[in-house]
């Protein structure tokens, strides 16, 4: 068995640890104790002195009543045995000062304690340890910096000559049998609808001003629905490939029944969410950062975990839309005001941008005939500005969780590099140049009209701030 010391930031540290060797019996009382009178809390007390009433009171402490047999004739999972447990704290508490039940008898002081109680009775492996928690840390030299206890108890046979037996290995993991290959039929959300999304890498390499190709968002989309479903099913593993794929509106799986029973029950939720329609309104701000402050602060808005990120009510949006659009910077790269339906699942791109034309590059050919330069620009674009990507997820006891995701980017300068090795002078290629660009994710829960708000830095003035804010509504 091991007793350990839990700090409130989890870190432990061993108080005690030992073993019994149970022969005939098979159960046994263990105390981990302390005098009572040697208690801090009973150190230099005033008059009357501190009366111990009897042995009950003498000591306090843990003490841990134990059963545990070994179950040899077992015969379903890994070798096992019975363990049963009752660990009791006492702890001990600021003494009381009564008077003593006699006509006109003197006043005593007596000690005081709080008891807590944790039992369990399991059938646990070899290699296995039961956990208690529960328990306050009794201890006075300990109690301030770890204020739980934990105890850990294993049960295993031991050898005729005393020693402890080894420890017998956990059976290997195993990957499971290749199962069944079976299809489940998705509905509308899977053939229906085709995400809008702006990849990785702009504004440097990529540009956000016109959807992807059909078979990269059909690609996004597939993957997207197949970690939704497997995350529904609970078929997803720490360390794992994904079981579920998504193609052509069809789930497909190869695993066993008990897993396409999970998976099918995943599919029919996702499919019921086939007819909801949103609403969803989006608006965004550019303002000085000590104007964001303010709402944060007022009863109601609800921090999330990721920082940075709000979820506020539906009778406040109206009064935050009113206060940002006094303190917004005008006129802002950044200022949005849009709304669009969407279906469930469904991801929408709103996109602010300013557009800016460049030479992104010359290709240099020399003729065969008289060796003369052939040059041919090439055109591109600089972007900048704001891209939102925004997904209504599947809606339960009337939320649905929102995934919101906002890059913003602002040039600096268009640098103007002329080339080498080029016969015509002034012959050139613009190189842009960005200031540092955001990219910030959040997600939450939310019911019709509540806004799920985002700050994030603006990429060209660090005394500003962007505030996203968005509503989901259903409309059908």
């Amino acid at each position: 068995f091991w007793v350990l010391q839990q700090h409130r930031a989890l870190a432990e540290v061993v108080q005690q640890q030992g073993q019994l060797k149970l022969t005939g019996d098979v159960g046994a009382m263990l105390e981990i104790t302390e005098r009572t009178e040697g208690h801090p809390l009973h150190a230099a007390l005033p008059e009357p002195p501190l009366t111990i009433p009897g042995l009950e009171a003498a000591r306090y402490g843990l003490w841990l009543d134990l059963y545990g047999e070994d179950l040899p004739g077992a015969r379903k999972g890994p070798r096992s045995a019975a363990l049963s447990v009752v660990a009791r704290v006492r702890l001990a508490l600021p003494s009381v000062v009564v008077r003593k039940a006699d006509r006109g008898g003197d006043w005593g002081r007596l000690p005081k304690f709080a008891q807590t109680v944790v039992e369990s009775d399991r059938r646990i492996p070899h290699a296995s340890t039961l956990a208690l928690f529960g328990l306050p840390n009794p201890f006075a030299d300990s109690a301030a910096t770890f204020p739980d206890l934990i105890i850990l108890l294993a049960v295993r046979p031991a050898r005729e000559d005393g020693r402890q037996a080894p420890l017998p290995d956990p059976p290997p993991w195993q990957p499971p049998g290749r199962g069944e290959a079976q299809e489940h039929p998705i509905g509308p959300l899977a053939s229906e609808v085709l995400d809008d999304l702006v990849l990785d890498g702009w504004p440097e390499d990529r540009s956000a001003a016109a959807p992807p190709p059909e078979s990269v968002a059909r690609q996004a989309r597939d993957e997207y629905l197949a970690n939704l479903l497997a995350g529904r099913a609970r078929l997803l593993t720490p360390h794992g490939p994904n079981p579920v794929s998504v193609r052509d509106g069809l789930a497909l799986a190869v695993a066993g029944a008990r897993e396409h029973v999970l998976l099918a029950a995943a599919v029919a939720w996702l499919a019921a969410q086939e007819n909801a329609l949103y609403d969803l309104d989006v608006r965004a701000f550019e303002v000085a950062r000590e104007a964001s402050e303010p709402f944060t602060q007022r009863v109601g808005v609800t921090p999330l975990q990721v920082g940075e990120a709000w979820v506020v009510p539906a009778a406040m949006v109206g009064l935050l839309d009113a206060e940002l659009a006094r303190a917004q910077s005008a006129p802002s790269l950044f200022s949005l005001s849009a709304r669009q339906a969407a279906r469930a699942t469904q991801q929408v791109v709103l996109r602010r941008l300013q557009s800016h034309s460049i030479t992104r590059q010359v290709r240099v050919a020399r003729s065969a005939k008289n060796g003369q330069q052939r040059l041919v620009p090439l055109a591109g674009l600089a972007e900048e500005g704001l891209v939102v990507q925004l997904r209504p997820g599947p809606e339960e006891d009337g939320r649905r969780v929102t995934t919101l995701r906002v890059r913003a980017a602002s040039l600096r300068v268009i640098e103007s590099v002329p080339l080498r090795g080029v016969e015509l002078p002034g012959v050139a290629v613009d190189v842009p140049r960005w200031h540092p660009p955001q990219d910030r994710s959040v997600a939450a829960a939310l019911a019709d009209g509540e806004a799920l708000v985002l700050r994030l830095p603006c990429p060209a003035d660090p005394t500003h701030v962007l505030l996203l804010r968005v509503v989901t509504r259903r409309l059908q």
